[in-house]
């Protein structure tokens, strides 16, 4: 007697447990556009914010690589308004400052400095949430010290 195949089944989350899909205008499901809202008030820059794009494509940051690595100013900035799909920033004057590849130029090294430092810190949290403040695991030195107390009594 032949033993029976297993069928191997695979566990999909109840609908209930999924986040809201998103559709296009003609009903097709598609791919969800995750940004983080990066504020620029400890930089010195009060009531600036961009957005961080969070899930870029794969070529996206592979271009990003390459680019920067070479000399083409021009396709490195267009990717950055990829990575960085809105900002709300105001020249000296109080214009808003266009989100475009010449846009950049208007911007200060230091400004740019921090959307790339801020993008980072998003995508890090995005990826590796920060503990929780109230942790499961004492503090070592309040082991060394419950472990006297125990000696003791």
């Amino acid at each position: 007697m032949t033993p029976a195949k297993k069928s191997k089944t695979r566990m999909v989350p109840s609908s209930a447990d999924l986040p809201e899909a998103q559709y296009s205008t003609n009903g097709t499901r598609r791919m969800p556009v995750k940004t983080a809202r990066l504020d620029f008030t400890e930089d010195g820059y009060p009531d600036f914010h961009a957005d961080r794009r969070l899930n870029l494509p794969i070529r996206i940051n592979r271009r990003l690589n390459e680019v920067a690595a070479g000399a083409d100013e021009g396709e490195f900035r267009a990717l950055l308004l990829e990575v960085h799909p809105w900002w709300d920033f105001v020249d000296e004057e109080g214009t808003p400052i266009p989100h475009t590849v010449d846009g950049f130029d208007a911007l200060p090294d230091e400004l740019v400095t921090a959307m790339l430092r801020r993008g980072q810190d998003a995508m890090r949290e995005a990826v590796m949430p920060s503990p929780l403040e109230d942790t499961s695991s004492p503090d070592p030195s309040e082991l060394v010290e419950a472990s006297h107390s125990l000696k003791t009594s």
